[in-house]
Formats: C-alpha cells, sequence, structure tokens
C-alpha cells in the first residue's frame, strides 16, 4: 500500500466527523508551521543550491516566456518563500510582486532582493494565499511554484487565484503529480521499507485533488498533496481557467533521499535532460500546469 489512503466513502459516520473537525483544523495548524523560519531553511537545504541552479534557470526561462503571450507585464508571485525563483523571474522586464503568508520568509526574500540587487524590481507583500489583499482582475499572471501543495483549503485558494487573475491572463502552477511513477512505486517501496523497520508511515486520506499527507511538526504539522492532475484541470475549468499546457518539471526529487553527492549530482543530471529532452508529465513527479483565464464566462 502506499500508506493508508482513506477514502471517505469507506470510513463510519464518527470518523467523517472527526475527518470534519481536521479539516478545519489543519489550515490553523498549517499556517503556523509556515509563518516559522525553520520549515523554509529545511527547504532551502533540501530543494535549492547550486546542483539545481542549471534546471530551475531553465525552467524559469521557460515560464518567462509563457508569460510573455499574456495581457501584459504585472506578474504576482504567490508563495514567494525567500525569492530564490522570483530572482529568475525579475531578471526578465517583468513587473513583479512576490507574496508570501510568512513574514519570517518576506524578512529573508528583502535581504536576498537586496543581495541580488533587485530590490527595486519586486514589490513584497504579506498575504494569506487563502484571502489575498488584492482587487479583483489585479495580475496579469500569477506563478506558483511548489506552494499549493501544502496550503489544505487548495480551493480556497485557485478560486482567489482566479479572482485577482484578469481575463485572458495565465497561471503557472507547479505541482507534484499524484500518479507519477516516484508516488506510484518509489513511495510505496520507501514505506514498505518503514514498517520493515518498525517506522509508522503518514497517514493519507484521498480528497477530490488528489492524496494528503499531514507531516506533524510538534503542535503544528504540514500539508504535502499529492495532485490529482485530471482533477485539478477540470476544478480550474469551473473556475474559469482553461488548461493551455501541461509538462515535465523534475522526473524525481530521489536526490533528498540518496547519501552520497555522485548520486544526487547524477540524478539532478537526469532531471535536467528529462526536461530539456523528453517532457512527458504523465511519468514525472513534479509538473507544470500553464491556464488561461477565460475572456469570457462560458
Amino acid at each position: 500500500m502506499l500508506g493508508r489512503v482513506h477514502n471517505r466513502s469507506d470510513l463510519s459516520s464518527g470518523a467523517i466527523a472527526r475527518l470534519d473537525d481536521m479539516d478545519q483544523e489543519l489550515p490553523r495548524q498549517s499556517k503556523k508551521r509556515l509563518a516559522r523560519a525553520d520549515i523554509h531553511e529545511q527547504w532551502q537545504r533540501d530543494y535549492l543550491g547550486p546542483d539545481l541552479d542549471r534546471f530551475y534557470d531553465a525552467a524559469f526561462a521557460r515560464i518567462v516566456d509563457e508569460l510573455r503571450d499574456s495581457t501584459g507585464k504585472s506578474v504576482l508571485d504567490l508563495g514567494c518563500g525567500y525569492c530564490y525563483h522570483t530572482t529568475r523571474l525579475a531578471r526578465s522586464d517583468l513587473d513583479i510582486t512576490a507574496a508570501d503568508f510568512s513574514e519570517a520568509a518576506l524578512a529573508q526574500a528583502r535581504e536576498r532582493l537586496r543581495d541580488a540587487g533587485l530590490a527595486d524590481r519586486v514589490a513584497l507583500r504579506q498575504a494569506d494565499a487563502t484571502r489575498m489583499p488584492f482587487a479583483d482582475a489585479s495580475f496579469d499572471s500569477v506563478v506558483m511554484w511548489g506552494v499549493l501543495m501544502h496550503i489544505p483549503e487548495c480551493e480556497k485558494a485557485l478560486g482567489e487565484i482566479a479572482r485577482v487573475l484578469k481575463p485572458g491572463g495565465k497561471f503557472v502552477l507547479a505541482e507534484n503529480n499524484a500518479r507519477s511513477l516516484e508516488v506510484v512505486f518509489l513511495e510505496r517501496l520507501v514505506n514498505v521499507a518503514k514498517r520493515a523497520l518498525g517506522r509508522v508511515p503518514h497517514e493519507r486520506r484521498r480528497v477530490p485533488l488528489g492524496i494528503e499527507e499531514w507531516q506533524v511538526a510538534g503542535s503544528d504539522g504540514l500539508m504535502v498533496r499529492k495532485t490529482d492532475m485530471p482533477a485539478l484541470v477540470r476544478h480550474c475549468s469551473g473556475l474559469g481557467l482553461e488548461l493551455e499546457k501541461r509538462f515535465a518539471g523534475q522526473f524525481t526529487e530521489a536526490y533528498v533521499r540518496v547519501p552520497t553527492r555522485l548520486a544526487k549530482r547524477a540524478i539532478h543530471a537526469f532531471n535536467r535532460f528529462y526536461f530539456s529532452r523528453v517532457g512527458r508529465p504523465g511519468p514525472a513527479l513534479s509538473n507544470v500546469l500553464v491556464f488561461r483565464k477565460r475572456r469570457t464566462p462560458s
């Protein structure tokens, strides 16, 4: 099994009530966790650094090309964190607003932008993705890289993105694919190994947009969602966001599991090859989706 995955239809009324209570509690705990600096520092260690720079440079160069075919130059980088990816967007002629829920992350972002000489190119804002302080149709484009997967109230966030996006504007979203080979096979093997070592895998549950896993950390925790891409596309269509393109990001994030630098570098090299030469999103863990907001209601 891929951890224990629950469907509501399989549960008793008492279990469903407990899930409903959890649905209300998880956003509070998640916001508490995301407001702390340590989670951003962990992501920096695991998912940023020189070995990944070549991939991110190529990926964001493609994103910038996609955004040029939009209604204008105003771009919201939602969930910007320390602004590592914002700096890549800011190398273009786009007008960037970078927003994050965590003031701790924004404090580091200000330093990074200043050190990169880009402080005057990016407007930083503190914002909750589920209740953004922006007017309707404020932005020509919205970019969200690896952020929606950590938001328990993801449907609210998607609704807000559709609201602040101008008709004809683009929404670029990078998320992990629930049907990827890594999720279907590698994570299953990892969970089998955990059980063999007497460790308990994280509990998982199926939701309309994929499989959610709650990772407890003290009194709070972190949502990690593997997205059902067809379900996401259908949901976004209902918000007036039509899929234009879907392509692979990184094929795997197995580099966080291997111990040696040589093995990590080999995985990074394969990811770059897959992104630039293959690009098929179905088997890949990371998918990049490009939506366009309909100009008139359907």
